[in-house]
């Protein structure tokens, strides 16, 4: 993984307006320098003093990189947000990302370290297509610790087990075979959904996209 140094400099020179004559005042010049090379990847010039929680997003500069053999992304969200983290040398950041990036252990390392990271969960069932229900239309209530299916009723907790590394809690409730809703539902006898113990960070980010719809379009 490549490191680089940041630099926010105030220069010694004045910017004038050249229509009206008016001192606009000093410029900031900012720099990234490859500690390997010593070679300049970025330099921007503004007259913004509020370096760096701005300056990223406006000048798309490149401030850690690393190159894999993985075939896909979705370990990559931690390391990278972690390394931009300690580039631009900051108590704390907001790390977004595509699709391709979603995973629950790397949105909780992030959170760990005080990164907030938004991106978007992909979704993996074909439930939809066929015209069935997915699990985004099972509304869940914090207080109860229940999720609420589309017929109005309540599927309950039942257990925790670990998969893949992450601890799951499974709920369901035993009214499926007499709900006129079932043949949109399952198959089975009775729709369980699984819910993720840090499934909160995901939801919240999930909150962000929703205030904010242009949000994704930051990052590119």
């Amino acid at each position: 993984m490549s490191r680089f140094r940041g630099s926010h400099t105030k220069l010694d020179v004045m910017v004038v307006d050249l229509e009206t004559g008016e001192c606009v005042g000093r410029p900031y010049l900012t720099t990234l320098i490859d500690l390997a090379t010593r070679m300049p990847t970025g330099i921007f010039l503004s007259m913004d003093a509020s370096w760096p929680e701005q300056w990223g997003t406006q000048t798309h500069l490149i401030v850690a990189h690393e190159v894999t053999t993985v075939g896909n992304d979705r370990t990559q969200l931690a390391p990278m947000a972690k390394a931009a983290k300690a580039v631009l040398k900051l108590d704390k950041l907001e790390a977004i990302a595509d699709r391709g990036y979603f995973n629950g252990s790397q949105i909780l390392t992030c959170d760990q370290v005080r990164i907030t990271a938004t991106v978007p969960r992909p979704e993996t069932s074909g439930n939809r297509k066929k015209g069935m229900f997915v699990k985004a239309d099972f509304a869940y209530n914090a207080e109860t610790d229940v999720y609420i299916c589309p017929a109005g009723k309540h599927l309950t907790y039942r257990y925790t087990r670990e998969e893949g590394g992450l601890m799951q809690r499974r709920y369901w409730q035993n009214e499926c075979q007499r709900c006129p809703l079932q043949p949109h539902c399952t198959t089975g006898k009775e729709r369980r959904i699984t819910r993720w113990e840090h499934e909160h960070l995901i939801n919240e980010a999930a909150a962000r996209m929703e205030r904010d719809p242009d949000l994704m379009r930051t990052r590119r």
